[in-house]
C-alpha cells in the first residue's frame, strides 16, 4: 500500500467541499465518520449519504483509505476546531495528509 497522489488528494478534497457547499454539510456526524475510517468504508459511506453528482467510489483506493485512517489516528475533530460535522473533519483529514507529505507526484 503505497500513498494516494497529490492530485488524488486535491481531487478528493474539491468534492467533499462542492458536497458540503451543496447542503450536504450534517449528512455524516463525527462518530460515523470515525467508525467508517477505523473499517476503512469512507466511500461507501459517502456514496449512501452525499449523492451530489459525485462518485465516490472513484476514490477508494487502498493507498487513499489507508492515508485517511493514518492521519485520523492522530487527529481528534476538536483539534482543528470541528464539533460536529463529518465532511468538514474528513476535508480536514485531507488537508492534513496533504501537509504531512502522505502523497506521491504523478
Amino acid at each position: 500500500m503505497g500513498n494516494p497522489s497529490l492530485s488524488e488528494l486535491g481531487s478528493l478534497g474539491f468534492s467533499v467541499n462542492s458536497a458540503i457547499e451543496s447542503g450536504y454539510r450534517d449528512a455524516i456526524s463525527l462518530d460515523e465518520l470515525s467508525a467508517a475510517l477505523e473499517s476503512r468504508t469512507v466511500f461507501d459511506l459517502m456514496e449512501s449519504r452525499v449523492p451530489n453528482g459525485v462518485s465516490w467510489s472513484a476514490y477508494e483506493s487502498d493507498s487513499m483509505s489507508g492515508v485517511l485512517e493514518r492521519v485520523s489516528s492522530g487527529t481528534r475533530p476538536r483539534d482543528v476546531g470541528i464539533e460536529a460535522s463529518g465532511l468538514h473533519w474528513l476535508l480536514a483529514l485531507i488537508i492534513e495528509a496533504m501537509q504531512q507529505r502522505f502523497w506521491v507526484s504523478k
